[in-house]
C-alpha cells in the first residue's frame, strides 16, 4: 500500500525558464522564514500502513479494571512504535501433530498451531508468542469477524466474547472439551493482554472486574502493551499467511451468516 507523506517549504524556491534570447539577470534571495515551532506535545506521529482485510477498532479506552488482574507467569511489558495509526494482527500458523499418535489413539486437542500477536505498522512490530494451541478458530470468539460484518445466526447465543466497551480485540482457539480466550483491553495508552483457558466441566461464576468467569479458569495478564496516546486502532486475523476466512463453519456449533 502508498504511504501518505507532509512536508512543510522550508525556504524560498526560485523557478527559472530557460529561453535563448534572455538575457541573465541577478536576483538576490532573501531570509528563508522560519516556521513556528509546535506546541509541546503535538508533534505529528509519522504515517502508518494499513494491511488489507484489516478493520477498524471502536472501544474506550477505559480499562483500568484490568490492572487488577494477576500477572501470568512470563508477564512481559513493551512499547509498540509511535505511530499515528496500530494494526493487531493475530497471526496462526500451520497446523501441525503435537505428537506422532496411531489414528485410534489420536484426539482433537493433538493438532496445534502456534499463535503470535503483533502489534503495531508498517515501519516495525512488536511480537508476543503465544505459544502452540490446539484446536480451531473459533469464529463467534473473534471480534475480526464482527468488523468484517459476520452476523451470530440467532440472537442467543451471541458472540462469545465479552461486550464491555473497553476491550478492543478477542480471540479465541481451541476444541469442544475447551479453548484458549485471549482478550485486548484498553487503557489509556495501554493495552492489557488478557489470557484464560476453559472447560466444558462444571462452573463456579465469579466475577473479574466486569468480567464473567469461572473458579479456577480466570483471565491473567500476558503482557502490557504501551501504545501511543490517540492512536487509532486496526484488528486483522492472519490464519496462515491469509485473512481469516470467517464464513468457514466450526467443527462444532454454527456458522456466522455473511454480511448484510
Amino acid at each position: 500500500m502508498a504511504r501518505r507523506a507532509r512536508w512543510v517549504a522550508g525556504g524560498t524556491v526560485l523557478f527559472v525558464l530557460g529561453c535563448p534570447a534572455a538575457t541573465a539577470r541577478h536576483v538576490e534571495i532573501g531570509p528563508a522564514p522560519v516556521a513556528a515551532a509546535p506546541p509541546i506535545g503535538a508533534a505529528p506521529l509519522p504515517p502508518s500502513s494499513v494491511p488489507d482485510g484489516a478493520v477498524p477498532i471502536h472501544s474506550e479506552a477505559k480499562g483500568s479494571w484490568a490492572r487488577a488482574f494477576p500477572a501470568a507467569k512470563g508477564f512481559r511489558e513493551v512499547v509498540a512504535a509511535s505511530t499515528s495509526t496500530l494494526v493487531l494482527v493475530w497471526r496462526v500458523g500451520p497446523q501441525h501433530k503435537a505428537k506422532q499418535l496411531d489414528p485410534s489413539e489420536d484426539y482433537p486437542a493433538n493438532y496445534v498451531q502456534p499463535v503470535d500477536l503483533l502489534v503495531g505498522d508498517g515501519a516495525g512490530r512488536v511480537s508476543i508468542a503465544l505459544g502452540e494451541l490446539a484446536g480451531a478458530i473459533e469464529r463467534p470468539g473473534v471480534t475480526y469477524c464482527r468488523g468484517r460484518g459476520f452476523r451470530p445466526p440467532h440472537p442467543v447465543p451471541s458472540w462469545q466474547f465479552p461486550s464491555e466497551p473497553s476491550v478492543a480485540a478477542a480471540f479465541s482457539i481451541g476444541v469442544v472439551q475447551g479453548d484458549s480466550e485471549l482478550l485486548l483491553v484498553r487503557d489509556a495508552d495501554v493495552l492489557h493482554l488478557l489470557r484464560r483457558e476453559t472447560s466444558d466441566g462444571r462452573c463456579d461464576e465469579i466475577k473479574q472486574g466486569p468480567l464473567d468467569g469461572c473458579e479456577g479458569f480466570e483471565y491473567e495478564r500476558v503482557a502490557d502493551v504501551r501504545i501511543p496516546r490517540g492512536a487509532a486502532l486496526y484488528e486483522l486475523v492472519e490464519d496462515e499467511a491469509k485473512p481469516l476466512d470467517c464464513s468457514v463453519p466450526p467443527f462444532y456449533g454454527v456458522a456466522l451468516l455473511p454480511p448484510r
